[in-house]
């Protein structure tokens, strides 16, 4: 820029990355080629899930605080029955779940494995609709991340005489 020869100068802006906390959930079970097997009414099945805080590429990272996750079931006679880890509470009518887990430091993963019930003689099959959502205290790039799951139910079979 010749700015004798009457150019103007250029604006310039300086930008600076901030940092944040990028959280991930991962389903180890539901990243196989098949799907779990149906759950018999009645019997009650576990869910592992992976939380972790994200290391990022080229930057220091930061500390996640306060790391909780909170689950709903969208589906009559399926109930959230405890967590093998973190400070968690289960609603009266066990629908839903909310763990408190701590700080994550950068890079850091756990797996926590979620149970569930399923009231018995529920006669028709069906599904299981679980939301889980993980969120920090931090500065985060998302405020929630989610994770959608479903696990399919066998109702009671019930076999009739053909006779009467």
């Amino acid at each position: 820029l010749d700015q004798n020869a009457g150019d103007t100068p250029c604006q310039t802006r300086e930008f600076v990355a901030e940092p944040l906390v990028n959280l991930g959930i991962d389903l180890p079970d539901d990243l196989e080629d098949t799907a779990p097997p149906a759950i018999p009414t009645g019997d009650g099945f576990t869910i592992d899930v992976v939380i972790g805080n994200l290391e990022p590429e080229g930057v220091a990272g930061l500390v996640a605080q306060a790391v909780s996750l909170q689950g709903t079931i969208d589906t009559p006679g399926v109930f959230f029955a405890g967590s093998s880890a973190g400070n968690c509470t289960i609603s009266p009518d066990g629908q839903t779940i909310d763990c408190d887990f701590g700080d994550f430091a950068v890079g850091e993963q756990r797996t926590v494995t979620l149970s569930f019930a399923t009231e018995p003689g529920l006669l028709d099959d069906g599904q299981a609709d679980i939301t889980l959502s993980v969120t920090t205290s931090s500065e985060a790039i998302n405020e929630v991340t989610e994770a959608y799951l479903v696990r399919d139910l066998r109702g009671v079979r019930i076999f009739r005489d053909r006779f009467q």
